[in-house]
């Protein structure tokens, strides 16, 4: 997990120097993707680089949600959309609880509850989108 937010610290010292052409870059990532992602978000609003990310999608990210203040920085650099995608059977999300966490497993495996930022975060999950079919 380490190495998503190093990973993601790095990409957004790369956006913000401008090397990818200095066009705004839409960021999607899943799993440890997304956590990446967000991490350069964070980074970004450190860095005060503002109209780099047009958009940005996570999907199942392995994040925390009860950081509001890291959900405002992140949405704050984004000019567009921030979009959270999530999955309540998301063994990722459930596993980012720590293993000596009295945290019930039900709990673990709620989506993100982001209500001081939610008008700017979409939370959205795939279950009216993924056939019943398919869940097999």
């Amino acid at each position: 997990m380490n190495r998503a937010v190093q990973a993601g610290q790095l990409l957004a010292h790369v956006l913000a120097s401008g090397a990818h052409g200095g066009r705004p870059v839409m960021l999607v990532g899943y799993s440890m993707g997304a956590r990446l992602v967000f991490h350069c978000l964070l980074e970004l609003a450190a860095l005060r680089a503002r109209g780099v990310v047009e958009a940005a999608a996570l999907l199942g990210a392995p994040v925390r949600a009860d950081r509001p203040g890291e959900w405002a920085a992140a949405r704050a650099v984004v000019a567009g959309r921030l979009v959270n995608g999530y999955s309540s059977h998301d063994w990722a999300r459930a596993l980012r609880v720590p293993q000596g966490a009295r945290v019930p497993w039900t709990t673990r495996m709620r989506p993100l509850a982001l209500s001081p930022v939610s008008r700017r975060v979409r939370a959205c999950g795939p279950a009216g989108l993924v056939d019943a079919r398919a869940r097999r």
